[in-house]
């Protein structure tokens, strides 16, 4: 490969001086670095977890007491509730946005006997798993499980609802261990979990957002779904995800550049590397990790592609660490490609703008004064947060002037201000670069009907809120998050 002219990076990287200090969150994008590859022995899985599965890792949910206390769900939370509401909240169903392996879900069923969780996942597989844990720990009964990106809320609820109800007037269902699923639902092809395998990958594209009702536990069905008392949404990444070398998260492993959490649809990051243009590679990088070097490592993969496609997660890494100089890199703290894998991950799966509008989706399904909580591992997502935030609490918003070295970023830019939740992209024409920041965000969704007429959120936590040291000591993986609440306003 001949090798592309010098160019200067976007800024000046910094020296540092050894020892290395310890990473700030800007130098290490959503906490995913040496701590999600440490390894787990026998002896720390647990019993239910396959030994023959080493990759398929747990690590620690973050900041799960202030999550319990924000969200004001632990049983000790019910007098200073009811004192607020006049009522008893006898609903007591939370949402946990990003289920993942679990371990938020656990913790909200773990804190109050009566606690129901509805939980979405894009990711099919780490919803199995999930479901097996929760089997395990015997609180599948008080759990619904949904396939379903976040953003698709109020769609789901609606879809558990109506199952919950057909199960309530009708006696007869479709009963396994501790769920059951409606006959009418089972009957539009969906499946327990259980049946997983047996799941139909291929649907037609219209269909593929549709949430799934994958688990409904006898429990969580025996109370009506009629008011949401608080929802959770967790930013981070899981080491189930990070560890399993197909999905091509990791440069620590040799595997395909795909990196969707729902494998059946989507760009991969395949398809971005190989086909976005120059400069919207680096647009893509700078924008969204602030990678430093961005325009010449988008240089390099260009001028690579000339030759030959880029198939991999060692091909791209090792473009990465020939892009950067050597003299840089021995003073990296973080393996050269972790900015890059990050970015590219961020912009398959939609993440800045899963927040945006599934924060808005959330907001609008909540009961009076319900609270929605946020965990964010960058400072790209919490102020994406902090300005819906913002919005929500009838703050008008000024755009953020774009970053990078134009105005049009690229043809593929939409002008709306606004998207419809889970905007397809199905095709790389239909992809963009752009970021909620820079979009009018005084616009209301269609979706958040009532909004500043019967409802307004208001802020809770003026700052972030930060892990505890002590939290930090035994789960490094917290130690870029931060909490940022609000709580549902009705208005008279």
């Amino acid at each position: 490969m001949s090798k592309p002219h010098k160019s200067k990076p976007n800024s000046r990287p910094k020296k540092r001086s050894f020892p290395p200090r310890a990473q700030s969150q800007d130098e290490q994008p959503d906490g995913m670095l040496e701590a999600q590859e440490r390894a787990v022995t026998a002896a720390e899985l647990p019993t239910w977890m396959p030994m023959d599965t080493p990759s398929k890792r747990l690590h620690t949910p973050a900041m799960v007491n202030e999550v319990l206390a924000y969200l004001r769900c632990r049983s000790s939370d019910d007098e200073a509730l009811k004192a607020v509401t006049k009522t008893v909240d006898d609903s007591r169903l939370y949402i946990d946005g990003t289920l993942g392996t679990a371990g938020h879900t656990i913790e909200f069923l773990k804190a109050h006997a009566a606690n129901r969780v509805l939980s979405f996942d894009r990711d099919a597989e780490s919803m199995r798993f999930a479901w097996e844990r929760l089997k395990a720990e015997n609180l599948a009964h008080r759990v619904a499980l949904v396939q379903s990106d976040f953003r698709l809320a109020v769609q789901a609820l609606e879809k558990v609802r109506k199952v919950v109800e057909s199960q309530q007037v009708r006696s007869q269902s479709v009963e396994s261990n501790a769920g059951l699923l409606s006959e009418s639902v089972s009957a539009e092809g969906e499946s327990i979990l259980e049946n997983f395998e047996n799941w139909e990958a291929g649907k037609v594209e219209e269909e593929v957002f549709a949430p799934r009702v994958l688990w409904v536990g006898k429990e969580f069905a025996s109370r009506p779904v009629t008011q949401v008392s608080g929802a959770l949404v967790d930013a981070g990444m899981s080491l189930f995800q990070v560890t399993w070398p197909e999905r091509g998260l990791s440069f620590r492993e040799d595997a395909p550049l795909d990196m969707r959490y729902d494998r059946t649809r989507g760009v991969s990051a395949f398809d971005l590397v190989n086909e976005l243009s120059q400069d919207e590679l680096e647009d893509l990088f700078f924008k969204f990790t602030d990678e430093r070097w961005a325009r010449r490592i988008a240089e390099f993969i260009t001028e690579h592609r000339r030759s030959q496609v880029i198939h991999t997660t060692s091909e791209l890494a090792g473009l990465i660490e020939a892009a950067i100089p050597a003299g840089v890199r021995r003073h990296m703290r973080v393996h050269p490609a972790t900015r890059v894998f990050a970015a590219l991950r961020l912009a398959v799966n939609d993440e800045f703008w899963a927040l945006e509008e599934g924060v808005w989706a959330l907001s609008a399904v909540l009961a009076n004064p319900a609270r929605l909580a946020v965990l964010t591992y960058s400072s790209h997502e919490d102020r994406t947060v902090k300005r819906t935030f913002r919005r929500l609490a009838g703050r008008p918003l000024d755009v953020e002037q774009r970053r990078g070295k134009r105005f049009a970023l690229s043809p593929k830019q939409s002008d709306s201000s606004m998207r419809t939740p889970l905007t397809s992209h199905f095709s790389i024409d239909d992809f963009s670069l752009q970021l909620p920041t820079e979009v009018d965000q005084n616009a209301v969704p269609d979706w958040a009907q009532g909004f500043e007429t019967d409802w307004k959120m208001k802020i809770v936590t003026s700052k972030p809120v930060e892990p505890s040291e002590a939290e930090i000591s035994k789960n490094p993986l917290s130690r870029s998050c931060k909490l940022r609440a609000i709580e549902k306003v009705v208005l008279s």
